[in-house]
């Protein structure tokens, strides 16, 4: 509200105020009425007329002013009606249309409110003993057990909540059925990681069997098998050297007796040799002992031709007995000793 409309008010206050002093000359003329009234009918003293000119002329003055101070409550009243209709009724009518449209929305809402009321459930969550026990909700454990010695081991959540007004079970509580699903929650999570650590662990543990058996199976396939092949193919290295090292002392052994009929072959041809030349050499003092008889110098002559062409013919069965191939040594005991 602004200073200039206060102010207005307050005139118009004021002037309201100034009104209640014209009830006095209504009052007094009515006053005056009666006492003429009463002098007519009895003999009391009449009031004067100037008396009763200045009453009804201040009757007269205060009409006046309470016309004047209807009209300025009137115009107030119009000029007040037209700020209004000029500054209040653009945001008025603005104000009516977001009620218009709260009202129909309540309206939409109310009526899907009315088509979900119907189809609204309790979710099918499943509550362990031990998440009761944890909450310790003396209701919810005496709601629980329905007279049972003890609680059961899992609680439907439709068991202890009811959306029913006419059931004996009570309405859901947000703030208990949240704390039972966390809760739950939080004890479902760390059953779900113990379970995955025993995985683990029992992989771990399967990996370990697998590599403990496949070792086994070698080491038992390395001393079953393995360590008995090789001691057969030691003892197999061990037989063939020594059948070859057996095989090389007969080689040497028959070498050696070739060796010695070489040898003895050599001495014999040696001894051969000494005496064809022993018999040469007698033969030619022979010859030449003969040679010495004869006193002609021609006899002389074909006696050393006679005596060198018998020389001659030593010499050549000498050669000739030489070349005689030698009796070569048998190489079938040597072959049959490589075959074998």
């Amino acid at each position: 509200m602004t200073a200039e409309s206060l102010e207005r008010i307050e005139s118009l206050q004021n002037l309201l105020d100034s009104t209640l002093e014209t009830f006095d000359s209504a009052k007094k003329l009515l006053d005056i009425n009666e006492q003429l009234l009463k002098s007519v009918n009895s003999s009391e003293n009449a009031p004067s007329s100037s008396e009763l000119q200045q009453v009804k002329k201040n009757f007269i003055l205060d009409s006046f002013k309470i016309n004047k101070a209807q009209k300025e409550l009137k115009d107030w009243e119009n000029d007040c009606r037209n700020r209004v209709i000029d500054t209040e009724t653009v945001e008025y009518n603005e104000t009516l249309g977001k009620i218009s449209s709260i009202n129909l929305k309540i309206g939409q809402e109310s009526y899907t409110y009315e088509a979900l009321s119907g189809s609204i459930a309790l979710p099918k969550f499943i509550i362990s003993r031990r998440t009761l026990e944890t909450l310790n909700d003396e209701s919810l454990l005496k709601i629980a057990q329905a007279g049972r010695d003890q609680l059961p081991r899992h609680v439907q959540l439709s068991d202890l909540f009811s959306l029913d007004s006419s059931s004996a079970l009570p309405t859901p509580d947000f703030k208990r059925i949240s704390q039972l699903i966390n809760i739950e929650y939080r004890m479902r999570l760390e059953k779900r990681l113990k379970l995955e650590l025993l995985t683990l662990i029992k992989q771990k543990l399967d990996n370990e069997n697998r590599s403990w058996t496949k070792n086994l199976s070698y080491l038992n396939n390395f001393i079953n098998k393995s360590v008995p092949e090789a001691i057969a193919e030691v003892e197999k290295i061990k037989s063939e050297e020594n059948d070859t090292k057996l095989k090389k002392e007969q080689l040497e052994s028959d070498e050696s007796s070739d060796e010695e009929e070489v040898e003895i072959q050599e001495v014999e041809r040696e001894e051969e040799e000494g005496e064809q030349e022993e018999v040469i050499h007698g033969h030619n003092i022979e010859i030449e002992e003969e040679n010495v008889d004869d006193d002609d110098d021609d006899d002389d002559d074909d006696g050393l031709a006679k005596g060198s062409d018998v020389e001659d013919l030593v010499v050549s069965q000498v050669e000739s007995h030489e070349n005689e191939p030698v009796e070569e040594v048998d190489d079938d005991d040597d072959d049959m000793l490589i075959d074998h």
